[in-house]
């Protein structure tokens, strides 16, 4: 199994962390996926603790994390939201089905900037110079802190 020293898992610190990476790193999919991804829903045969073979996201991945298992690769299936932009927004479909969101690329510098506008939520923005995606997963977690947690859906069925 392996580990990953996820360091502060706050909310604030993951935005932080987007904002001034300057490179592409796995655990910041976790941190994500912590924070906005789907929990699965517990099943009969799965025991407890949850080992690294059985894949597990959301709320039930902090409660994993507690347990010992850190390895995005091993322990957690995660998508990598912080480089595709279509699994940034599958989850941004998610959480804010009726919101307008906006991306652009540029400035003086390569920095990705990704808008949402939510009339519950309000405007919130996202910044960072690894992706599109990485600039939307920051704006989605600025954007998740002003509203209930929805119900959201499983991503996969668990089998």
């Amino acid at each position: 199994m392996s580990t990953m020293d996820y360091g502060d898992r706050s909310l604030r610190a993951v935005v932080e962390r987007l904002r001034d990476s300057a490179e592409d790193v796995r655990l910041l999919d976790g941190l994500v996926w912590l924070h906005l991804g789907c929990d699965y829903p517990m099943v009969r045969w799965q025991s407890s603790p949850i080992g690294p073979a059985i894949p597990v996201n959301g709320l039930t991945m902090d409660r994993a994390m507690e347990l010992g298992y850190h390895g995005v690769a091993s322990a957690f299936s995660v998508p990598p939201l912080t480089t595709d932009v279509g699994a940034a927004y599958r989850i941004f479909s998610l959480w804010f089905p009726s919101a307008r969101l906006d991306l652009s690329t540029g400035g003086g510098a390569i920095l990705h900037r990704a808008t949402l506008t939510d009339e519950i939520a309000g405007t919130h923005v996202g910044v960072s110079v690894i992706s599109g995606a990485a600039a939307l997963c920051a704006c989605l977690l600025e954007a998740s802190a002003s509203v209930p947690r929805p119900d959201l859906p499983g991503v996969r069925a668990v089998g």
